[in-house]
């Protein structure tokens, strides 16, 4: 049972939900940084987290067991990556929005090659800060995409089979990217975050009684 938040900084800390007390779980050295962000496995026991060495030039994934303290590093790539940990914590997908080609891979939580689930064609954007979640069975990744061919503004949530297979639009679409997308346990619901920025004026009738 996870009973705390994980907060990164220049440090990654972890605060007690019961106490408030801080944790300090990662503090990188002077030539890195953490970079695509972090993810706890569903037993707590775990956190996943990206780490850019900028002498090396290269983005990793560090896993840390919370309780010896130990790191290894998981996966490394030459590109910028967002993380995203499935349901059952056995499989990692990585999003990565930059290059000609933009692409979503999936990697076991041990380690070992990425397995690719699709390569964008050039022009696909997936944002900067590309957001990632998985559905509740953890049979599909969640993700926005826009394309310039259709409109070059307007992002577009899609989902995409674990299994394989083509990207899915699914209808719902931003003047901006999609973030922190959290889908929830019922497999109905999700939550976003969005910078897309709307003046608007609502009206409610009907709320005051006779």
């Amino acid at each position: 049972m996870c009973t705390g938040i994980i907060f990164e900084s220049i440090e990654l800390c972890q605060i007690d939900a019961q106490t408030g007390n801080v944790t300090l779980v990662n503090r990188p050295e002077d030539n890195c940084n953490h970079s695509g962000g972090h993810q706890w496995s569903p037993s707590g026991e775990t956190i996943y987290f990206g780490l850019r060495d900028r002498e090396a030039d290269s983005w990793n994934i560090i896993a840390r067991d919370l309780e010896s303290g130990n790191e290894k590093i998981i996966y490394q790539s030459d590109k910028f990556f967002t993380l995203s940990i499935s349901p059952d914590g056995q499989w990692l997908a990585l999003c990565c929005p930059s290059g000609e080609n933009p692409r979503l891979n999936i990697i076991s939580t041990t380690g070992g090659e990425s397995r690719e689930l699709c390569s964008f064609e050039e022009g696909i954007k997936l944002g900067q800060i590309p957001s990632t979640t998985w559905t509740a069975d953890g049979k599909y990744i969640l993700f926005g995409m826009c394309d310039p061919e259709v409109d070059d503004e307007t992002y577009e949530l899609c989902r995409i089979p674990v299994s394989g297979g083509a990207p899915e639009k699914l209808g719902l679409k931003m003047k901006s990217v999609f973030l922190n997308l959290s889908a929830h346990p019922d497999g109905q619901h999700i939550t976003f975050s969005s910078s897309e920025s709307i003046v608007e004026i609502w009206v409610m009738e009907n709320f005051l009684s006779e």
